[in-house]
């Protein structure tokens, strides 16, 4: 992976393991930039084009999306009586 993100050999040897590190991690958050630019571009052709455009998270999820909540917090039930509880 350092060859990959622009480390010639000669230089590899003269880092130490924390700027290896952070060289790394700097690498992989300008490579997900730019997924994340790359998906923006192609998620607006898409929604244009479709009826009912998904999210764009839906449509190409990537590493390090926010998870959405699929579960209520309560139900509705809880709800009626909690609002009975706590009138405003």
């Amino acid at each position: 992976m350092a060859s990959e993100s622009g480390i010639s050999p000669l230089h590899f040897g003269l880092l130490s393991y924390r700027d290896l590190s952070n060289h790394l991690e700097g690498f992989a958050r300008s490579e997900k930039s730019q997924w994340r630019r790359t998906r923006l571009t192609a998620y607006m052709i898409y929604a244009t084009h479709a009826k009912d455009a998904k999210t764009i998270e839906d449509w190409m999820p990537l590493d390090g999306d926010s998870q959405r909540r699929t579960k209520k917090l309560i139900t509705k039930q809880q709800y009626a009586k909690l609002k009975k509880a706590w009138p405003v």
